[in-house]
């Protein structure tokens, strides 16, 4: 009989998953007092996710009222104008003749009425709304837009050229399968020159333009094979990304990897027959960096003065510390001199120093000022916790605004949401005991900042009285600088065991953290009377660029014995029990989980892997860049894993430890897994610990990816996981 049996339902599991989570915010209006916040929520009955619109109306002190929500699952992105008099959505609707498919519709909000509205269904693909894409605009007169989406196949080479169709193009890798060659469309609907027109007047398809920008077009250029986060400089000026394919023709995953071939370009525009083209292109970012998230800063009569962006180093660790760059605009928005570094990277901080910038996209409008100073704000990773940064546009100086867990009472992390180009900035805090508020800090002449609270989740009676009683800290590991964990658990648990049994819980990555955040994961297990752990070990981000490199040619051994530590730090302070452990983990999380369990095989009960790294010594993924550098090795265009390579990183894997594991295995995998293609990691390593008579069981979910993430995925995964470790719970 299988361990895997449903043993009875979580008294609060559901609700947790569906609580609405912000994930964006603008100011509207002319005058900047209401304030639009999105919260994405999953549908546990109809299995999909949701989002709606919470509309806040917030006073200069600081202080708002909550007027109307409203559905807005149809709207995948959405901007306001510089005056805050227009607004964008990028929809997906239903075709009014047939309900199963999805017209993609691009609207213009003035006030209360749409001014224009168009039907690109056929103009293009899918619009491009990831992180990493996306773009949505307005031009500085506020007669036309720019966004990102996948252009149609060019009709008139396959007319020349019978093999264009089938011809190979890659992708941007896990998460974005269907992204190939990301253009710019500009949408115009009046020009910059006319005269005022009546507030709701709307537009006819004659006085409407879509182009598609084509860079293309311009010869002896080397070009980007995809663009993206374009932003309007003035109306015949853009900046843009452009991601390039290597050497070799592939284009390395984008998603959640900053240290790609991507730079920052110029893009001249200009009028041709009624469309607009590309007229004039070049480079204006460092080529040895990997560029992103460019953002101009306007004087008070909205002219530019500065252009921004982020970039890390390429070559290396695929997520690192970030450095912030600027450089001088012209009234025409052309290029000033040189661009310098703002803020540099961190090597190797005190512990309570500011640890450098782990800042993945900068905020839609991310100036503020007070007194004569403009601030570019960010929210990053410091240490265990997102917490919110001031950055002195002209001198670089950095601080940290966000209030200490002293002051709060609880261990929140931060995540920013936006600001209103002014004073103020929306921000949402949560912890692992305490899900999501929304915050509007309001910036004095001081340039200190005062917090006002306009959103709580609201959860039931039971949940809150459940949340109340875990108690959250953050341990560290002696021995083992910078090194620490994560720790939920309840308050005066009363089971028939001297100590609760321990999860830990490892993040992915590996150059990513584990924060004091509000997620189903560990606040689910602590509800159940677990004690949650989840470390932050060596190659996490926070803690200095160093503490990332340090992992570079270590995997398999550095993170799994600073994770190994902590278990033990956690029974030698008596909050664990050393016969009652479990372990889990997803990606890197799964590595090192597979690693405990093989290297330290009395030490767990049982494992949960979820789409994990089992042999360094694949090169399928999406990032095959990443199995060289984690193990030491360089990348580039020419590179093959040799024997002697893998040799090595045969040694370093899982898999060679695989004779020794003695708890029993759960394994989930996403059969669209682009990034650890489940045939050669899970089911490789499912296909080993069966052969060899050890007890695992393994869950397929299809159309799920990496990150295994859907609604019914999220649900299954963390209900078996906790049956799972019930199972050999009973046993004991």
């Amino acid at each position: 009989m299988s361990l895997l049996q449903e043993k009875r339902s979580s008294p609060f599991f559901d609700e947790i998953t569906e609580l609405p989570a912000p994930s964006g915010a603008a100011f509207r209006g002319t005058d900047g007092n209401v304030l639009r916040v999105k919260f994405s929520f999953n549908d546990r009955e109809r299995k999909i996710k949701r989002s709606s619109v919470t509309t806040f109306f917030v006073a200069e002190d600081g202080s708002s009222a909550s007027t109307s929500s409203f559905d807005a699952s149809d709207v995948l992105a959405s901007a306001v104008s510089p005056s805050g008099a227009h607004q964008v959505h990028l929809r997906s609707v239903a075709d009014p003749d047939n309900g199963s498919k999805k017209r993609r519709v691009v609207e213009v909000w003035k006030d209360s009425r749409i001014i224009a509205s168009m039907d690109v269904t056929d103009k293009h693909g899918d619009f491009h709304t990831d992180a990493f894409l996306s773009s949505l605009s307005f031009s500085p007169s506020e007669t036309a837009l720019i966004y990102c989406a996948e252009p149609n196949g060019d009709k008139d080479t396959e007319k020349t050229d019978p093999y264009q169709k089938w011809r190979f193009v890659p992708h941007g890798g896990e998460g974005m399968s269907k992204k190939k060659r990301s253009a710019i469309y500009l949408f115009r609907w009046s020009q910059p020159t006319a005269s005022s027109t009546p507030p709701f007047s709307k537009r006819s398809g004659d006085d409407m333009s879509l182009s598609l920008l084509k860079p293309s077009d311009i010869q002896g250029l080397s070009l980007p094979d995809l663009f993206g986060q374009a932003i309007f400089a003035s109306e015949d000026r853009i900046f843009a990304v452009g991601y390039k394919q290597t050497k070799d023709g592939r284009m390395l995953g984008l998603r959640g990897c900053f240290s790609r071939p991507v730079g920052i370009y110029a893009l001249g525009i200009s009028s041709s027959l009624g469309t607009y083209i590309v007229s004039a292109i070049s480079m204006i970012s460092d080529p040895t960096k990997s560029c992103r998230s460019p953002k101009i800063l306007r004087n008070a009569e909205g002219t530019p003065v500065r252009l921004f962006w982020l970039s890390n180093t390429t070559g290396k660790a695929h997520n690192g510390c970030t450095t912030l760059h600027s450089i001088a605009l012209t009234r025409d928005s052309e290029i000033l001199g040189t661009s310098r570094v703002l803020v540099d990277s961190v090597w190797d901080p005190e512990p309570d120093a500011f640890p450098g910038l782990y800042v993945n996209m900068l905020p839609e409008h991310p100036f503020v000022s007070a007194r004569d100073s403009t601030f570019i704000v960010a929210s990053s990773t410091w240490r265990s916790r997102n917490v919110v940064l001031l950055i002195d546009a002209s001198s670089g100086a950095v601080r940290n605004v966000t209030p200490s867990a002293d002051e709060t009472g609880g261990h929140y992390t931060w995540d920013l949401l936006c600001t209103d180009g002014k004073r103020r900035l929306v921000c949402s805090r949560h912890s692992p005991a305490r899900p999501w508020e929304v915050l509007v800090g309001t910036l004095d002449d001081a340039g200190e900042v005062r917090w006002n609270v306009i959103h709580k989740t609201m959860v039931s009676t039971a949940l809150e009285a459940a949340l109340s009683e875990l108690e959250v800290s953050v341990v560290p590991v002696p021995g083992r600088p910078s090194v620490e964990t994560i720790v939920t658990r309840r308050r005066g648990v009363s089971e028939a065991r001297s100590k609760p049994y321990c999860v830990s819980i490892m993040h992915g990555g590996p150059h990513s953290s584990s924060s004091s955040s509000f997620w189903h994961y560990t606040t689910g297990f602590a509800l159940e009377g677990y004690v949650t752990s989840t470390p932050n070990f060596t190659g996490s981000v926070g803690y200095g660029q160093k503490f990332i490199e340090d992992l570079l040619g270590n995997c398999g051994s550095r993170d799994v014995e600073d994770c190994m530590a902590s278990v033990r730090r956690l029974v030698d302070l008596g909050i664990a029990d050393a016969n009652g452990q479990f372990v889990a983990g997803a990606s890197h999380g799964g590595f090192i989980s597979a690693h405990l369990i093989g290297q330290h095989p009395t030490a767990f009960k049982a494992a949960a892997l979820r789409n994990p790294v089992i042999s360094l010594g694949d090169l399928s993924s999406d990032m095959p860049d990443w199995f060289f550098q984690e193990n030491g090795f360089s990348y580039g265009p020419e590179a093959l894993m040799r024997p002697e390579m893998y040799t090595k990183v045969f040694a370093m894997s899982p898999i060679a430890y695989v004779d020794d594991v003695r708890a029993p295995v759960l394994i989930m995998l996403g059969e669209e897994d682009k990034r650890m293609p489940p045939l050669v990691h899970g089911k490789e390593y499912y296909h080993a610990l069966k052969g060899r008579g050890k007890v695992v069981e393994m869950l397929m979910f299809p159309g799920q990816g990496h990150t295994l993430d859907g609604v019914e995925a999220t649900r299954v995964g963390w209900e078996a996981t906790r049956d799972w470790f019930a199972s050999v719970a009973q046993e004991d």
